[in-house]
């Protein structure tokens, strides 16, 4: 039998790819509104502004304090979005927020009385790459009756994991951790919901991380 060993980047690079599963974003884009997904990560608010700016579509930003965000910022994650956004040229009439949220699938729950309200037909979701495949699990939960399309700030995980280090220590670490802790919930979620769960050649490299130790935000 062929046992094929990968390295620990490998490893990472393969639930990565998993995970980030992101589409090609149509030129020119035609949205009704971009939803922006809280995180620590600036860089969602980042490409949201800048699709505002090529669309004039409305700005959603959903997020209270997550497990980082609760130690390292004042004000929630759809607040310093949105503080963000209007430093950066976008009209404050054009931006909406929602506080309440603590996880990326009460983020998504929370919008939808305010989505509701309005005539929308399509809706662009933005959140950190490796979160791109449980916000489309979640999405088409509570928010089914829209087409919908995903995207980030970079696909690329060499990239991610060297932005904005100062923001936890040791981030390659931490990328590596989180990386664990989603996959293991969006294996949950998708068994829970009937979902297809990750292939064998994922959850091998999944396990790779785990036995390397990158439990540190996973909660089995």
């Amino acid at each position: 039998m062929l046992v094929i060993r990968i390295n620990t980047l490998q490893a990472a690079e393969r639930v990565w790819e998993y995970l980030c599963s992101a589409d090609a974003l149509p030129e020119p884009l035609q949205t009704d509104a971009i939803i922006g997904i809280g995180s620590h990560d600036i860089r969602t608010a980042e490409t949201c502004i800048r699709l505002q700016k090529e669309t004039g579509a409305p700005l959603y930003f959903s997020g209270g304090y997550g497990r980082i965000t609760q130690f390292t910022q004042q004000l929630s994650e759809a607040e310093t979005f949105a503080q963000y956004a209007v430093q950066l040229g976008v009209a404050p009439e054009s931006i909406r927020t929602r506080t309440t949220g603590m996880t990326t699938e009460e983020n998504i729950a929370h919008l939808v009385p305010l989505l509701q309200v309005e005539d929308y037909q399509h809706l662009t979701l933005v959140h950190k790459p490796y979160m791109l495949r449980i916000t489309r699990a979640y999405a088409e939960r509570y928010l089914p009756q829209y087409a919908k399309t995903y995207t980030c700030c970079t696909q690329d995980l060499a990239l991610y994991t060297r932005y904005e280090s100062s923001l936890i220590a040791d981030y390659t670490q931490s990328t590596y951790d989180l990386l664990v802790d989603d996959l293991y919930r969006y294996r949950q979620y998708a068994i829970a919901q009937g979902l297809a769960v990750p292939p064998a050649e994922v959850e091998t490299a999944w396990q790779h991380l785990v036995d390397a130790g990158y439990t540190r935000m996973v909660a089995f």
